[in-house]
């Protein structure tokens, strides 16, 4: 598999967003939240304009079914496939903490279908989430983890990454 173009199909979000972010950060009122709904009723994806992704972030299979926390933090190089579910877990972020109760996701991970990751946790860097996992504790970076709730797995992540 080669890397993501510009101009390839699971890119359409991340152009759309990356527009939608800069119109945002430049303080106009209105169009950020058109894209975003528009975003919403084609691809069947929520995507706000306030989460923070990096560069290279593919969505194949059009982003069908994403939903993203305003707050989610998301690395460089990260696939992320349908039915996905990142952020919160409804309950409060701990006392002393700052910053939303929401998860960071690392550079070149990549979540399978339908797994949900939600609470204040960390996924590191290559790390693998299996398709239909619940993940409510952090990850550490090169780990392969699936399941409910999720438990890393024995396999080399790098079995998993993009080549």
């Amino acid at each position: 598999m080669t890397r993501t173009t510009v101009a390839s199909r699971e890119c359409r979000i991340y152009r759309l967003y990356r527009r939608m972010r800069g119109l945002w950060q430049a303080g106009v009122p209105w169009l950020p939240n058109l894209i975003r709904k528009y975003i919403r009723f084609v691809y069947a994806c929520d995507l706000p304009y306030s989460a923070e992704l990096g560069r290279n972030v593919s969505f194949p299979h059009n982003g069908l079914g994403v939903v993203i926390h305003a707050g989610v933090r998301i690395g460089d190089n990260c696939q992320i496939y349908q039915n996905v579910t990142i952020g919160g877990n409804g309950r409060a972020f701990p006392a002393g903490a700052e910053g939303p109760a929401v998860p960071t996701i690392g550079d070149g991970v990549i979540i399978y279908a339908g797994a949900v990751v939600a609470g204040p946790i960390h996924i590191g860097d290559g790390a693998v989430i299996s398709a239909n996992s619940l993940v409510l504790i952090s990850v550490k970076a090169n780990a392969v983890v699936g399941g409910v709730p999720a438990r890393p797995l024995p396999i080399q992540a790098a079995l998993y990454q993009r080549i």
